[in-house]
């Protein structure tokens, strides 16, 4: 999804707040800040949104009126049976990072394998997502924060799908599209990127 918008007189930057549903009360589903261009990119699930547009100076945050929109169905990217990515926040230089206790988080480019993952396509199109060190599983506690789990025989693997393009980013998603990877203590709530490190499939 592209937000493009018009230069507010004496702004220094933009934020935009995306809400879910019509109500742009309560806590975001995302925020971008720190917007010095007219233009921005989100990678949003299928859903109703509305979005607030904030200019700032030395003066504060000055709102524009809210825009509710519709995102459709989307069908999930092919990228072939396996292979290996990063998984930045939204181009910048913030990965998904494996940390202790079976933890994930995001941290500043180590280009070390504890930001590797590697990708493996299910029969349904969707992906499992281990890290490349130990093989633990990428998925989710009761909390929706992201985590680390062994692979086992019985154990039902997470499925996460892939939305996007190489243009502007991908989203990695539940089934369901209620939730995504997100950078806000690795819950599921924003927008995700992932970069191939090698082009493996």
């Amino acid at each position: 999804t592209s937000f493009t918008w018009s230069a507010a007189e004496n702004a220094d930057s933009y934020r935009i707040k995306i809400y879910s549903g019509t109500n742009p009360d309560g806590t975001p589903y995302a925020v971008y800040s720190g917007i010095t261009k007219l233009s921005c990119n989100a990678g949003l699930p299928a859903g109703t949104y509305t979005a607030v547009l904030e200019s700032s100076n030395e003066c504060g945050f000055f709102s524009c009126e809210p825009v509710t929109f519709t995102i459709g169905q989307q069908t999930p990217a092919d990228l072939g049976k396996s292979f290996f990515a990063k998984i930045s926040w939204n181009g910048k230089l913030m990965y998904l990072t494996k940390a202790e206790n079976s933890e994930v988080n995001y941290s500043a480019a180590s280009y070390q394998e504890d930001q590797l993952w590697i990708f493996r396509q299910n029969e349904n199109g969707s992906y499992c997502i281990y890290e490349y060190e130990e093989g633990k599983i990428l998925s989710s506690d009761e909390k929706n924060a992201a985590v680390l789990s062994e692979e086992t025989d019985h154990a039902e693997k997470p499925e996460w799908f892939i939305y996007g393009s190489d243009e502007k980013g991908y989203i990695i998603s539940e089934p369901d599209n209620s939730s995504v990877i997100s950078v806000a203590e690795c819950s599921k709530l924003n927008t995700r990127n992932f970069q191939n490190t090698n082009g493996q499939k």
